[in-house]
């Protein structure tokens, strides 16, 4: 996320605790309304293409701290930069384990692997079809 525009809500919030005379429970319900309502409006910077991946395509170069915005997903900081088309994950993967793209195992991890990680050959071990 910007971190000004988390700022911008930490204040937003603080007021919003500070000034209103509600029950903690509808101050909390009324802020969860309004990040779902603003992540709504956010446009997507990635697409899962099936519902077995644990990588998702970026649709812009995205760098490293933004967010990557799915839709139905809660958003997630990638910790590289990612580059227009190329691959980030969405799971933490340990070291041997499955990248799944189109549903199918596209390759293993060559090491332990963080969600928001950029995915390509130089962390993955990708498997060849015979």
């Amino acid at each position: 996320m910007n971190p000004s525009l988390e700022l911008l809500e930490n204040v937003l919030f603080s007021i919003v605790l500070y000034h209103k005379t509600l029950d903690s429970g509808n101050v909390v319900n009324s802020y969860r309304s309004f990040l779902f309502k603003r992540r709504k409006e956010m446009k997507p910077s990635a697409i899962i293409i099936h519902e077995k991946d644990n990588v998702a395509v970026v649709l812009e170069d995205i760098q490293q701290g933004q967010p990557v915005v799915i839709e139905n997903h809660e958003p997630f900081e990638t910790i590289s930069d990612i580059s227009y088309s190329h691959k980030v994950l969405l799971e933490n993967v340990g070291s041997g384990g499955d990248i799944v793209k189109y549903g199918e195992v596209i390759g293993q991890a060559k090491g332990d692997l963080n969600k928001g990680e950029w995915i390509h050959t130089h962390n993955m071990n990708v498997i060849e079809e015979s």
